[in-house]
This record gives C-alpha cells, sequence and structure tokens, in this order.
C-alpha cells in the first residue's frame, strides 16, 4: 500500500459528504494500448490507459493534508485532537483520495508493455504490491470486455517472481463508473479506482460503495500498508482468472457468485478472505472457485524455471478461449481452454493426472470432478457454475492487472502445500505460510513482472 509525507498544498474539493477525491497530486492515468483481432482483418491497436485501484492512494483530509489513513489504520483524531475517523459516516464526509504517481507505486508502461514492481521506495513513497484496471480511451469508465466466443493472448515474464507472490491479469464484475452512479457517495467513480470486488469478498477496502470503511477496523500487527487489516464491510463480485502466476506454479479458473453483479457483505458473513476459515460457506461467492493448476493435477514438472513445458526463466504466451455451444457470442460457455506459446512451440496444456478427473480444461464435468476428489464444498455449482459465468461475460467485465501476495495463506493456494490428502500440494514452495512471507521480505524486494502484447478477438484470430 502506500505511506506519503505531507506536501505543501491545499486540496480541491466541492462535495463534503462523499467519497471525493483531491489533486495534490494530478492524476494522469498512463497510456496503455490491446489489441482487437478478428479472423478476416487481423488485429488492430486500440488506444485505452490504466488507472490504480484507490487501495493504493494517499487518504487525506479534504482541508489540508492531515491523514486519515496511515500505517495500516485509520486516525480517529490528528494531534490538535481534531475528529477525523471516528465513524464510516464522518470519515467519508472528511476525507479525499488523491492522484497519485505511476512511477512512485512500481506501475512503468510503456505502449502496449507494462512492468510491475512489487517492492518500490522513492523518497517520500513505499508502496507494496499494486492493481491496476483498463479504462476506455475516454478515461471515464472502465474498459468492459466481452469474452464469450473469444480468446485472449498476452506475452508474459515472471521469471523474477519468487514463491509467495503472483502476478495477475483476471477479469471481475465491477461496475463500469467505479459505483458512482448507483451510490450518491462515491463522487470519484472510476477515474480514480473505486469500486472493486472480487469472489474472495475483501474487507481490506478502503471504501466501500462509496463510504469508508472504518467500522470495526481491525489492525493486523506490523502491517503498515493497511493491506492484511480489515474493515466490517466487504464487496463481492463473480471473478474469472486468467493467469495467476510465478515462476513456481500457475492457475486459471472462474469464481461464480449467487449474485452477477458487485454486492456488499458484512462481516463474517463475507466468509472471504478477510473472515474466519469456519465461515467460508456463509460466503455468497467461491472463493476457491473451478481451477486448473498443472501441479495440482498431477503435471509437477509442466511449469517453472526449466521446466519440461514451460520455462518460467524466458517470457512466455498465455492464450485462453471461452468456448460456446453453438461458436457464438450468445451461446452458453461449455469450455475455457488454455495453451502456451514459448520460443515459437505452441505447448498444450497437460492432461490431468489425478484418478477421477479428466481432461486438459475448465468444463462443468471437470469442476464436479474436481470438488468430489478433492473433497472441496462445491459452492462453483451451488452458485451456478457455467451458467452463472456465462451471465456475467455477457453483460461484460472488466480487466484487473496485478502483482500481489496473500494476506492470510502465504499463496500456498498456488505455489505451496495447502491443507492435506488430494490437491493439497500445487506447487514446490515451503510450507506453512510464515517461511513465505519471509521469503517475500528478502526476494520480493527485486520482483516484478512483465505483461505486453495484450490481444482479445474470436477464437484463433489472436496468435
Amino acid at each position: 500500500m502506500l505511506f506519503i509525507l505531507p506536501i505543501l498544498f491545499i486540496a480541491c474539493t466541492s462535495w463534503v459528504d462523499a467519497q471525493n477525491f483531491a489533486s495534490l497530486q494530478v492524476e494522469r492515468h498512463p497510456s496503455f494500448s490491446w489489441d482487437s483481432c478478428t479472423s478476416t482483418g487481423g488485429c488492430s491497436s486500440q488506444n485505452g490507459s490504466l488507472v490504480l485501484d484507490q487501495n493504493w492512494r494517499w487518504v487525506h483530509r479534504a482541508k489540508d493534508y492531515t491523514n486519515c489513513f496511515v500505517d495500516g489504520r485509520w486516525e480517529a483524531k490528528n494531534y490538535q485532537n481534531e475528529s477525523i475517523c471516528p465513524d464510516d459516516d464522518s470519515c467519508t464526509s472528511n476525507c479525499v483520495i488523491d492522484g497519485t504517481d505511476y512511477r512512485n507505486m512500481g506501475v512503468w508502461p510503456k505502449n502496449d508493455s507494462l512492468t510491475l514492481k512489487y517492492s518500490n521506495r522513492m523518497d517520500y513513497t513505499y508502496s507494496k504490491s499494486n492493481r491496476l484496471y483498463m479504462m476506455d480511451a475516454e478515461n471515464q469508465f472502465f474498459e468492459l470486455f466481452e469474452l464469450l466466443n473469444k480468446e485472449i493472448t498476452f506475452e508474459i515474464d515472471v521469471s523474477k517472481m519468487p514463491c509467495g507472490l503472483s502476478a495477475n491479469l483476471n477479469f471481475v464484475s465491477m461496475p463500469p463508473d467505479g459505483g458512482s452512479s448507483q451510490f450518491e457517495t462515491n463522487q470519484a467513480g472510476a477515474a480514480f479506482g473505486t469500486g472493486y470486488c472480487d469472489a474472495s469478498c475483501p474487507r481490506n477496502l478502503r471504501f466501500v460503495n462509496g463510504v469508508a470503511n472504518v467500522a470495526n477496523w481491525t489492525q493486523i500487527p506490523d502491517d503498515n500498508f493497511g493491506d492484511q487489516s480489515f474493515g466490517l464491510r466487504g464487496s463481492c463480485c463473480p471473478q474469472v482468472d486468467i493467469f495467476n502466476g510465478n515462476s513456481i506454479s500457475t492457475s486459471f479458473g472462474l469464481h461464480p457468485c449467487d449474485s452477477q453483479y458487485q454486492h456488499e457483505c458484512i462481516g463474517d458473513s463475507c466468509g472471504g478472505i478477510d473472515s474466519p476459515i469456519s465461515a467460508v460457506d456463509k460466503s455468497s461467492c467461491d472463493m476457491d472457485g473451478c481451477t486448473f493448476n498443472p501441479y495440482r493435477m498431477g503435471s509437477t514438472d509442466f511449469y517453472g524455471r526449466g521446466a519440461k513445458g514451460v520455462d518460467t526463466s524466458k517470457p512466455f504466451k498465455v492464450v485462453t478461449q471461452f468456448v460456446t455451444r453453438d461458436g457464438s457470442n450468445w451461446s452458453p460457455l461449455i469450455s475455457i481452454n488454455r495453451l502456451y506459446i514459448q520460443n515459437g512451440t505452441k505447448i498444450k496444456n497437460p492432461v490431468s493426472k489425478v484418478d477421477g478427473i479428466l481432461g486438459d480444461s475448465i468444463t462443468r464435468d471437470f469442476c464436479t470432478n474436481q470438488k468430489a476428489v478433492f473433497g472441496d464444498s462445491n459452492k462453483f455449482d451451488k452458485f451456478g457454475g457455467l451458467s452463472k459465468i456465462t451471465e456475467v461475460l455477457m453483460r461484460g467485465m472488466v480487466m484487473v492487472i496485478g502483482l500481489e501476495d496473500d494476506r492470510r495463506d502465504g499463496m500456498l493456494w498456488l505455489d505451496g502445500k495447502l491443507g492435506e490428502g488430494k490437491g493439497a500440494a500445487r506447487g514446490g514452495c515451503p510450507s506453512p505460510a510464515v517461511p513465505i512471507m519471509e521469503l517475500i521480505e528478502n526476494e520480493g524486494r527485486l520482483a516484478s513482472m512483465t505483461i505486453s502484447k495484450i490481444r482479445i478477438g474470436l477464437i484463433g484470430s489472436t496468435t
């Protein structure tokens, strides 16, 4: 997250009872292009931009530069004993989020290439991890992508990504305007990265639905960034993971919810990443989802540094296809297919080697069998499975690109061993999570990932 020393300017804002923004640091969305492809017309470059999530921004009092959030906690009072954030409504009225210097936050875009640094130290800032959204050419709304009967291809370099970290390209069902039209308290909107949600129902968001998340804020010891601390309210929505990975393991998958829209949750009923594990069944979303991790599915030598399939010491391309029943953009989703390209060679996703789980792609049968064989709660089918994901994909989803750690499990769900029995091992990283976090403190200083050449189009048109 972010800590910023005071900057000697005066905030400019005209709203007093809403989540608003200031311009002490002018917000300039960095340009970032992607390609739209057709089977006959080739690929054409689309001009877009990136916006940083609100959680990585300076939150300060509207009338001056007094911090509202610092060292992982909300400031109830300032040094003059003036009240700032005693409760949700007061804090929403008193505080604003500000623009950001993207390079200070470890964000380095250039044309169609984006490098993200995990740990970034500058003269007045120290950032850790990041999360960004693709915006449209007008810089007013998040770009909505419709993926049915389409494929997405990109090149990625995770050679500098150690255990415990994940480079992500995902899609979530967050509102394209950040929720500003739905919630009158949200005046910052998409332009300042508001409105995030995912299937883990995160409660570490500083603002949910345009209101400060102050009530019951629980600060985790030694959490100076506030990414592990959390409040009473969370934000949930369906999630499609195109790529979660580091140099050790990778995964892609689907996470439906009981609603296809963003929705707020309260306390343990969130059941997600910031709630007790015992409350997971209370969630309105399938946080675990139906996923394909080659290591977990028995191909332990397919992906990794010097691996037989995808060698992560070098860049490679990822191709993900959303296959529909009749090959149209309005037909039900029946399969998510995956292949890789490295050194000009196409590499098929490995077939599952786990007894009782067949296939090399995500299908209805694969998901049902995976839940049964691994003994996982089948919330995937409970929340509608591929049918619910079809509905969300038809509406369009927001692209999320980020580099993160895991505040609950140390990324063991991706690259280590989580639990016991079949399916527990997802990669060769050490367990439990505590040594992982110590490793991040050492190796994370140099960790980075680069993603480039994002192409979206009809199946077969992007490679």
